[in-house]
């Protein structure tokens, strides 16, 4: 209920205008009355009135000051000025107000209950207005991103319209624009407030921005203009109001702008923005690129397929460092190649990433952590809106698989050393060597030697004699075989450096050795 205040040097006037208000109907309360200006604005001050019905001539202060006054302290109020004739004239300067309305004398109580009425729609209007207007950025970021998004229901457009005209939003074409903070520093929220604050800043910015997509490198704002040029002129001094407060690595897209009353249109106009900031997140000559048909035929490309090979090759045998700088190669291309955009970037890393994973599959052995990793990569890939990103992430992916790779592969070569070994037992009288038997199980000659004392605590060289001069003693011990043909089972062709290295191994000749054996039998020891 509104609050009525009736102000008039003659008392009987008051109670008769308090007679002729339809106070119940009308919703109105008659808490406030008094002789003159100055009591009426003492009371104002104790007690806010939501309309005034004063007289214009009164001692100490006119109804005219008064009315100036107590406007001045309550904007929102509503004025009806009760006057004669000759009155007209002195308050016609006073009415022009849109607060103030007046009425002649005499009064008659339905004018003046129609009066009354306009007043409370204004209140009531305004009171809407004012609980909304708490609400209206929040509506018109809504209405934006349904509309941009394409996923407004049918009366989105209208209300979209409604919200911009409570908001006093200018303008009579609108586009979406695309800011793009990939090369910024700041965190995504901290860059939201910094760009809304730079839009801000111009004098018409908070008649013409609507920011409605806060998340990622890239904000979204529809912008408001009187034509296509303004927009654009409006969207470059963004950028510079960016600059001038040191925020830099910021540049910007739009979409073609649609007219105001046609705000369906915006989704065309922010996936013409998408396309351009997909078009240029690599190259681009400007900091902010308008659309044009003319940019989304787009240029003759091909992929850097011989980066992609030798990348594989590379990551087959873990070579750390030869990889980190095939992918910084393949960086450098997609920034260095006309007609490479983020599209053609997201694919190619897509392939590396799917390729490897395939490749990991198909081993003896696999990290699931890795290939899951690999695989919700290229489900994400869309997500990814620089190329930095993106190279970051494929560095990170290949090191864990390094790492996963030495792992696996010192348990291969441990396998590898133990058959290998089991290889030597076996087939100690072959001529074997330490290049024979690394080749057989696809390891290097050095690597396979420092691997074999690693694992099985000897060199190549101790653990074969050792195996030979074993089978020796055996065969010299529970046979008669003659010693030459001995040393040629367990490998030797040359009985005099068998027997040499024989005695090296056992401290006694290899006849010796027979006969120490022969002489322990007959005694009984062992």
């Amino acid at each position: 209920m509104f609050k009525v205040m009736v102000v008039d040097n003659e008392s009987w006037i008051r109670k008769g205008i308090k007679a002729f208000i339809d106070w119940e109907r009308l919703g109105l309360i008659a808490e406030l009355e008094a002789a003159d200006g100055l009591e009426a604005l003492q009371l104002a001050e104790e007690s806010r009135p939501d309309i005034l019905i004063t007289d214009v001539r009164m001692p100490e202060m006119d109804g005219i000051e008064l009315a100036t006054k107590m406007l001045a302290m309550y904007p929102n109020l509503k004025v009806l000025i009760v006057s004669g004739y000759s009155d007209f004239e002195y308050v016609k300067a006073a009415i022009e107000l849109e607060a103030v309305s007046y009425i002649l004398k005499p009064i008659r109580k339905q004018e003046l209950n129609e009066m009354l009425e306009r007043a409370i729609e204004k209140l009531n209007a305004e009171s809407v207005e004012q609980r909304m207007a708490g609400h209206l950025p929040k509506l018109l970021e809504k209405h934006a991103a349904d509309l941009c998004r394409g996923t407004g229901m049918q009366e989105t457009p209208v209300a979209f319209l409604d919200a911009l005209q409570l908001s006093h939003m200018e303008g009579k074409c609108l586009a979406c624009v695309i800011f793009v903070g990939d090369e910024s520093p700041y965190e995504a929220e901290t860059m939201s407030i910094l760009l809304e604050q730079a839009a801000m800043s111009l004098p018409t910015g908070r008649r013409r921005f609507i920011l409605w997509d806060r998340r990622g490198s890239r904000l979204s704002a529809v912008v408001l203009a009187e034509d296509r040029v303004r927009l654009h002129s409006f969207v470059k001094n963004v950028l510079m109001a960016l600059g001038k407060e040191n925020i830099v690595g910021v540049w910007a897209v739009s979409g073609d702008p649609v007219d105001r009353n046609e705000p369906a249109g915006l989704s065309d106009s922010y996936q013409e923005a998408l396309a351009m900031s997909e078009n240029y997140a690599i190259n681009r000559s400007s900091s902010f690129i308008p659309y044009s048909l003319a940019e989304e035929e787009g240029a003759s490309y091909k992929y850097p397929l011989h980066l992609q090979k030798r990348l594989s090759e590379l990551v087959a045998r873990n070579d750390r460092k030869g990889y980190v700088a095939i992918v910084s190669d393949i960086s450098d291309f997609f920034r260095q190649t006309e007609g490479a955009t983020l599209k053609h970037a997201r694919s190619f890393f897509l392939s590396i990433v799917s390729d490897t994973v395939r490749t990991i599959l198909s081993g003896p052995s696999f990290n699931e952590t890795i290939v899951d990793k690999g695989f919700r990569f290229c489900l994400d890939i869309d997500s990814y809106e620089d190329l930095r990103r993106m190279e970051a992430w494929l560095l990170q992916f290949l090191q864990v698989l390094g790492d996963f790779m030495d792992q696996s592969g010192k348990r291969d070569i441990d396998r590898s050393i133990m058959m290998a070994a089991n290889y030597i037992r076996e087939h100690y009288s072959d001529n074997i060597s330490l290049h024979s038997v690394s080749t057989r199980y696809h390891i290097t000659s050095n690597y396979f030697s420092t691997m074999f004392k690693e694992v099985i605590g000897e060199n190549f060289a101790q653990f074969l004699t050792r195996v030979r001069m074993e089978k020796a003693k055996g065969l010299l011990a529970e046979s008669d075989i003659k010693v030459m043909q001995i040393g040629e089972m367990v490998g030797y062709t040359d009985s005099r450096y068998f027997s040499k290295l024989f005695k090296k191994h056992c401290g006694l000749m290899p006849t010796e050795f027979r006969q120490s054996r022969m002489n322990l039998n007959q005694s009984g020891e062992l």
